[in-house]
């Protein structure tokens, strides 16, 4: 197949797709409009346009969607939403299904490639070191095994239901158009343009509707080759050039682009010497959008009736992913000027987080972790490099890190061995299926190609969230509609006869189920989030009461959430803790911090303990211990308790000899306590707070000596760094 141009009237050309040099016949016509799927004059089924509306409200609504006053605004509203409309669709779909055997699912391969990867999560959810967590996930991430089971509900009812050319069409104009609106919201910035050039440089997120700028790129690069894909495959003129339009509105965006430059950010010197500079802040999918745009021009003409051109086309292609294949091969390899050039950039953070996910991965090798619990891993195999990277005379750390920022590591720390096998497989399975179907056109092959190798290159270096599983999902959809296998008719198959009272009987019996399911999976997280948001505005005293009645209201996130809660509530009393103390009733203080400590307690028991959770409970303790008007020794021996289990569960982070050292402190054991926090700054001397804790311990002894001592090795190992003395 080539594309070629013939003349119509003045100024006028049209460019279609030719199976030979033959004239463009009625016979070659069926290639240009490839019947995968039923005629558009076919009668629906009321239920079906219901079900097809749910489909673009799923992709419409949840990207754009952000509820305010809820925990984590934008991960919760659009994770609830989504699972919401997916099951309303789902339920609405087993109705349809159950009387019109035209719309119960076919054979695929991609599907079975997509349900591989779903059975394996639920397995390796199941055998997880934190079950309730790989099924649920925290409201921080909200994607657990839950949400990759309702992608693929989508998904399934899509492959379904949808029937015709223009039904796909406009799912993916819905895409489209909703991607548009978020690149809008992100050309605007929050002060309009022009005051968006002068910000760029700033650390403000500039995500849009998704809330941050990474997030966006993996969400808007699905987009961009959905908007191709509609240039080439609608026949209405308007149609071509509206989607034109709107992907280079999509590709030259600020995600995509570096914008600095109009402002004069950037200059020409800065850009001859580093063309990275000329990309936006999505760095890692700009790359991938790039390199698979590439590939994908030349993969395009790979199939053109010139001999040369096609063997040309094609050898580019194959080079082009030849140089993809060594630039990865060399940012995995120290030494290089890529591998060190991509740690500068991260401060070396992702090299630290891949060698804890391959470390994590040798412990449980066949079906991982389980989904979600990278930040288990991430304790054990702790590494205090994360906590003494200096920037501009400032301290940057993630001791909390839960993801090990690549898709690939993420599935195969969580999920193992079978689980990166059947991840793969997806992809595997939709390349086979995009090339195996003679009567698809090549540029629908070459598009989608190039999409999921996009997906893929991005994926190397940031971690999938909503609406990049969202975006994956429906791309999935797309790729097994058009390659399903043609439709005769003979599908349509008998339609039930049931009684009217039948009917209603099923009618009301998914309704039942549906209604509590939905209620279950999708409202409760929900408002769950929106009482997380409303407690700390609370009083102290009311709020005392109603941590477990949160807690209890859906099985999400499990103590996870409750200790990341119990954080932000311990650094807000630590910020306010000089007013607090000179209030006359300390009481309500006390109950509002035995109610939280009891809450963070009693999920432990429930869904297990975590690092966080523990550390969080010993800094809780400590908190209690400053509020009591008296010394209370079982205050201290609850500090010692949880700062051992700290030591236990990540012996090579410096927060647990801090912990350990704290309840000494306290009983003005200053010795030993130093004695702890030594062999803390051990493990690394260049994490700058334990050279603070030591010398404000060596000051707390009165010792100068001791002081100057410590306080000139602090200098001598991070000089520049600001310490009390």
């Amino acid at each position: 197949m080539f594309f070629h141009s013939e003349y119509h009237g003045a100024n006028k050309f049209k460019i279609f797709p030719l199976a030979s040099r033959a004239a463009f016949t009625k016979e070659h016509a069926r290639v240009y409009n490839p019947l995968y799927m039923e005629n558009t004059s076919i009668q629906r089924p009321w239920l079906a346009k219901i079900v097809l509306f749910l489909l673009g409200a799923a992709v419409f609504v949840p990207p754009l969607l952000v509820i305010p006053h809820t925990f984590f605004i934008f991960i919760n509203s659009k994770t609830s939403f989504f699972i919401g409309i997916a099951e309303l669709a789902f339920f609405c779909y087993i109705f349809l299904a159950l009387f019109y055997p035209a719309y119960r699912p076919k054979k695929n391969i991609v599907t079975w490639g997509f349900l591989g990867f779903v059975a394996v999560s639920v397995l390796s959810a199941i055998v997880s070191v934190y079950p309730q967590f790989s099924f649920w996930s925290g409201a921080e991430r909200a994607d657990g095994v839950m949400l990759l089971i309702h992608i693929f509900l989508f998904f399934l009812v899509c492959t379904s239901v949808i029937k015709s050319k223009k039904e796909l069409h406009t799912l993916l104009w819905v895409s489209v158009f909703t991607a548009t609106i978020n690149t809008l919201a992100i050309w605007l910035g929050p002060g309009g343009f022009k005051a968006y050039l002068s910000l760029f440089h700033s650390d403000q997120n500039i995500g849009g509707f998704t809330g941050n700028e990474l997030f966006a790129g993996a969400y808007t690069l699905f987009n961009v080759f959905f908007a191709a894909y509609l240039f080439f495959d609608s026949k209405k003129k308007g149609s071509r050039m509206l989607s034109g339009i709107l992907f280079l509105l999509m590709l030259f965006s600020p995600i995509f682009f570096n914008f600095g430059i109009l402002s004069g950010a950037v200059n020409l010197k800065e850009i001859l010497h580093n063309p990275i500079v000329l990309i936006g802040r999505a760095r890692a999918s700009t790359i991938g959008l790039g390199l698979a745009g590439i590939f994908t021009f030349f993969l395009f003409f790979g199939n053109h009736a010139k001999k040369a051109i096609r063997f040309g086309s094609r050898a580019l292609a194959g080079a082009t992913l030849a140089a993809i294949m060594i630039s990865i091969i060399l940012l995995m390899t120290p030494g290089t000027r890529l591998h060190d050039w991509f740690g500068k950039e991260t401060a070396g953070y992702r090299y630290i987080y891949w060698h804890q996910a391959i470390q994590g991965w040798k412990d449980h090798p066949i079906l991982g972790w389980g989904p979600g619990t990278f930040r288990m891993v991430t304790a054990k195999y702790f590494d205090p490099a994360v906590l003494a990277t200096v920037s501009q005379n400032q301290i940057i750390g993630e001791p909390w890190n839960d993801k090990p920022h690549s898709i690939i590591l993420d599935v195969l720390v969580h999920t193992g061995i079978l689980g990166l096998i059947s991840y793969a497989g997806i992809f595997f399975t939709c390349l086979f299926a995009l090339w195996r179907k003679t009567s698809l056109p090549h540029y629908a092959k070459s598009l989608f190609s190039g999409l999921l190798l996009a997906y893929v290159l991005q994926g190397l270096t940031i971690f999938d969230v909503m609406v990049s599983y969202l975006m994956l999902g429906t791309a999935l959809a797309v790729i097994a509609i058009i390659t399903a296998k043609e439709e005769t008719g003979k599908e349509q198959g008998k339609i039930f006869q049931l009684s009217k009272k039948a009917k209603n009987g099923i009618a009301i019996a998914l309704f039942i189920i549906g209604f509590f399911s939905i209620r279950y999976f999708a409202y409760e997280p929900l408002h769950e989030a929106r009482q997380r948001f409303v407690l700390p505005d609370l009083p102290p005293a009311e709020r005392a009461g109603k941590y477990k009645i949160v807690r209890d209201i859906s099985p999400f996130g499990g103590s996870v959430d409750e200790a990341n809660y119990a954080d932000l509530v311990y650094i807000s009393y630590l910020e306010h803790l000089d007013s607090i103390a000179n209030q006359k009733d300390q009481l309500q203080f006390i109950r509002d911090m035995d109610g939280l400590i009891a809450d963070v307690e009693e999920s432990f028991g429930k869904n297990g303990m975590t690092y966080v959770g523990a550390l969080t409970v010993s800094r809780l303790y400590n908190l209690r211990y400053m509020l009591a008007a008296t010394d209370d020794q079982n205050l201290l021996s609850e500090m010692e308790k949880y700062a051992k289990i700290t030591l236990d569960l990540s012996p090579n982070n410096p927060q647990s000899y801090w912990a350990e050292a704290q309840p000494l402190i306290y009983e003005r054991k200053y010795k030993e306590a130093m004695e702890v926090l030594e062999k803390g700054l051990a493990i690394n001397p260049k994490v700058a707070p334990t050279h603070e804790i030591i010398i404000r311990l060596a000051l707390l002894m009165g010792d100068r000596q001791l002081v100057l001592e410590k306080y000139k090795r602090a200098q001598k190992e991070l000089p520049g760094i600001a310490f009390p003395h």
